[in-house]
Formats: C-alpha cells, structure tokens, sequence
C-alpha cells in the first residue's frame, strides 16, 4: 500500500468532494485510491493523504488534485476580479444619480 501526503489549501476541499460527494468518489475511483481529507480541528486543515496499491496512480491522483486545486482558486481569483470590477462599476453609477 502507498501512502502519500499533499497540501492543499482547505478553500477548495469543498469543490473537490463535489455535491453529495460525487465529485471525490469519482476521482477515487478513476485513480484505484482512497482520499482522506482533514477533519474539523486537525492540526494542519490542508492535509489530504492519498493511499492506493499503485504508486504512479497515487502520484497521478495527487498531480490531478493539484491541478484542480489551482484551477478552482484561479477561477475563484477570476471572479473576485469581476465582482469588483462590477461593483465599482455599479457605485459610480450611483453616485452619478444622486
């Protein structure tokens, strides 16, 4: 059995699992691994271990959660810089009203 740990940062645990958990069985079973994400009050919250009987599956499920990770706070970022950009939008006009 292999056995190996990641960070990832807890922001986005919640978009891997996916609704109703969907989404982390899923990866679970297209990489043959087992995912354990950090419990409520675990001293490190971004621990995920990731274990399975081949090592190249481990460490391709662990490059596919990067990846993942990265690409939700990338859209996260994305959306942030929209919502910002609307706002400010939204307040000069407003302004503009009064």
């Amino acid at each position: 059995m292999v056995k190996e740990e990641v960070e990832i940062t807890h922001k986005v645990h919640s978009m891997i699992i996916g609704r109703k958990g969907a989404g982390i069985r899923k990866i679970m079973s297209d990489y043959h691994v087992d995912i354990k994400l950090p419990k409520p009050g675990d001293q490190n919250p971004d621990l995920v271990v990731v274990s399975g009987g081949d090592r190249e599956m481990v460490e391709s499920c662990i490059k596919h959660l990067v990846c993942l990770s990265e690409d939700f706070m990338d859209d996260a970022d994305d959306w942030m810089d929209e919502y910002i950009k609307n706002s400010s939008r939204n307040d000069a006009h407003q302004k503009v009203r009064l």
